[in-house]
């Protein structure tokens, strides 16, 4: 399942695992599983700069709060750690406007961790939308293998 207000949306083919993409209203997050979706949630993010602003946002907070009601939760981040590290180097942000921005790859790096620590969120760097969305896929279909073993 996909969220209709995704930007850049993936789509995951039909195939013995996978009925396909259905694009709905998710209430949290971006992607979750038919059946599944009051256990998995994924949340991607597609940039470093919206990685930036998300850190420092109270509505973000707020989702982070929403994802503790899933027993798994991922946030699967389409840049690589070394893209956050030297962030605002390398993200398109034109070199004049680069000084005023006051989020940076050390404070993102602290927000990142307590992220993981504060809310239990499985953060993923995952280079691009390509791995990110292979990621994806591993994850559902580990899900997938859990909960239909602890079912029988």
């Amino acid at each position: 399942m996909r969220d209709t207000r995704e930007q850049k949306p993936w789509d995951f083919p039909e195939d013995d695992n996978c009925e396909g993409t259905i694009a709905t209203t998710l209430k949290t997050g971006d992607y979750s599983l038919q059946g599944l979706e009051d256990k998995l949630i994924i949340e991607r993010k597609g940039c470093v700069s919206e990685w930036a602003n998300n850190v420092v946002d109270e509505r973000f907070i707020r989702e982070l709060d929403r994802l503790q009601h899933f027993k798994y939760r991922y946030i699967l981040l389409e840049f690589s750690l070394r893209d956050m590290l030297l962030f605002p180097l390398g993200s398109g942000i034109p070199q004049f406007k680069q000084g005023g921005i006051k989020v940076r790859g050390d404070l993102m790096l602290r927000k990142t961790t307590e992220f993981q620590l504060n809310y239990n969120v499985n953060i993923w760097f995952c280079d691009s939308s390509l791995y990110a969305k292979q990621v994806a896929t591993s994850i559902f279909k580990r899900v997938i293998s859990r909960e239909s073993s602890s079912t029988t």
